[in-house]
């Protein structure tokens, strides 16, 4: 044997360690990748019910926005009902506080009223 012969054979022998320690961390690098995957897919069942809980939610927010609205739109009716009702009775107002026989007519028609009511009150209770 020569030399030669003796470096070939460490050769092969370097070359077979190398090959077995790269299938070995080949081996560790694809089981690392099954965990990562494994990982990930626990990551996504996990999500997926969090997003339908999301959408949800989205929904009712949505509806109760929409209910808000249309109770919004029903107050702002009733307010401007409650305007046009008070400029109509600042106008009758308007119109009581000028020369009117009618309303001077009323007017003593209801003190009339309220000094009958009160005298049959007070009979009763003596």
């Amino acid at each position: 044997m020569n030399v030669l012969d003796i470096f070939l054979i460490i050769l092969a022998l370097s070359a077979s360690a190398l090959c077995i320690s790269f299938i070995y961390y080949l081996k560790r690098v694809v089981d690392k990748v099954e965990k990562m995957q494994e990982d990930i897919s626990k990551l996504v069942d996990t999500t997926l019910p969090v997003m339908e809980n999301l959408n949800d939610v989205l929904d009712k927010s949505n509806r109760i926005v929409t209910g808000a609205e249309a109770y919004w739109d029903e107050i702002e009716n009733s307010i401007e009902k409650v305007r046009n009702k008070v400029s109509n009775f600042t106008l009758i107002s308007f119109l009581r506080s000028q020369d009117l026989p009618a309303g001077d007519l009323i007017t003593n028609m209801r003190a009339l009223y309220k000094g009958i009511t009160t005298f049959w009150s007070r009979y009763k209770n003596k």
